[in-house]
């Protein structure tokens, strides 16, 4: 069990339920002051999970055992001095078992302006430390309420490298178009990437221990949706380039990383039913020939996707069924090559990972959620080093069962 290492977590948990437990003292007492234009805006989550595995750890040491090492808690400011200006930050304390020990970090902090900002059209700028317009979910995954399961799909939203791939300090310009028939907005992110060395560890198969220069990077997406609102289309691309210095005797003989990644999704509503699609092709260039890489091509092509239905069959209540398959080399997909190219120091079952999801959601009020649910994997592509340090220990079949109470404010 992951121990606190500070105590800013529990008071910042203990902090949110007391002002939790305030708004509902003085929420009759709010209704009856007269209306005025609030200036600033601050809210909040808690979320504790539950988690049990076979054979393998995840988000913590939950291998056979109930494992309650998985917590969020975040605050999020918003503040709008002028009409032009605004500014948004959130504070978050997260424990996963990875590289999240609960400690209180600043995980996005930006002031946005905006240019053009009318019925049709709306144009501006952020910069700070942003949140990355990745997928359907990149922008809000933190809160357990815009997420459709406790876990999203790792396939495409990998926890493992939650700080690294998803908070990123930069600038960002923004977009959007409203017609009679459509909505079309646009994100365009130059960023410069704050690598969280024990992600990049427990991301790469052998050890880091040289220095990590993260370079500019780029990030934007592109999404539509008619007017019916019935679905939605997104286009994301990626660019991400870092330096790398190895240490002496490091076995990660590389000069550089150039990550790439286009992501496709698309979404169907109704009143009762969604159906989210999204797949992912990523390309990874890892120095400046195989040989520098043992066993890696120098370029990986790798496949990711998901398909995932929610049925809302009451009013507070919905039921996600969920497949999503994770390959790190589309063309080796059972990762069979790769092992006997290193001679078994790979294991192919770390190359790939195939799950069934199903989960139940109970929203049994407006700010409090309950959820259940099932993960079946067959593959350890994307579990975490930290959490699975013996790889040989491992296990290709495995289930995992969880449970999460989550609140807002």
């Amino acid at each position: 069990m992951h121990r606190y290492k500070t105590c800013n977590f529990a008071n910042l948990f203990l902090a949110l339920l007391i002002f939790s437990l305030t708004g509902f003292v003085n929420a009759n007492e709010t209704k009856a002051q007269s209306f005025t234009p609030k200036k600033y805006f601050l809210n909040g989550f808690i979320s504790q999970a539950i988690i049990h595995s076979t054979d393998n750890n995840f988000l913590g040491e939950s291998d056979d055992r109930l494992s309650s090492d998985f917590s969020e808690v975040g605050i999020i400011f918003n503040a709008k001095p002028i009409d032009q200006f605004q500014v948004s930050a959130q504070i978050l304390g997260r424990r996963d078992g990875i590289s999240n020990d609960g400690k209180l970090r600043i995980d996005f902090a930006f002031l946005s302006y905006t240019l053009i900002n009318n019925f049709d059209w709306q144009l501006g700028f952020r910069g700070g430390r942003l949140k990355a317009p990745f997928g359907f979910y990149g922008d809000t995954r933190d809160v357990a309420f815009t997420r459709p399961t406790i876990f999203l799909p790792q396939s495409i939203y990998l926890d493992r490298v939650r700080n690294t791939g998803f908070s990123q300090d930069g600038l960002q310009i923004f977009a959007s178009r409203n017609a009679e028939n459509y909505h079309v907005s646009w994100q365009f992110s130059v960023v410069d990437p704050t690598p969280d060395k024990d992600e990049i560890s427990d991301f790469y198969p052998v050890a880091v221990e040289g220095k990590i220069k993260a370079n500019p990077s780029y990030i934007t997406r592109l999404a539509f949706e008619p007017a019916s609102g019935s679905h939605k289309f997104a286009l994301t691309y990626n660019r991400t380039n870092s330096d790398y210095k190895p240490a002496p005797n490091d076995f990660l003989q590389i000069s550089e990383t150039i990550i790439r990644y286009i992501l496709a999704s698309y979404e169907f509503n109704n009143e009762k039913f969604s159906l989210i699609m999204e797949i992912m092709d990523i390309d990874i260039a890892l120095g400046d020939s195989s040989t520098h890489f043992p066993g890696r091509k120098y370029n990986e092509d790798g496949l990711s996707h998901y398909i995932q239905s929610t049925y809302r069959f009451r009013s507070n209540w919905d039921a996600v069924l969920r497949y999503d398959t994770y390959y790190t080399n589309r063309n080796d997909r059972s990762g069979e090559a790769l092992e006997q190219q290193t001679f078994g120091f790979f294991l192919a079952r770390a190359s790939f990972a195939k799950t069934w999801t199903a989960s139940v959601g109970w929203h049994f009020h407006k700010n409090w959620l309950a959820r259940l649910e099932f993960h079946d994997v067959d593959g350890t592509g994307w579990i975490s080093k930290a959490n699975n340090p013996d790889r040989f220990l491992t296990h290709q079949r495995w289930q995992i069962l969880a449970a999460q109470l989550s609140y807002r404010f």
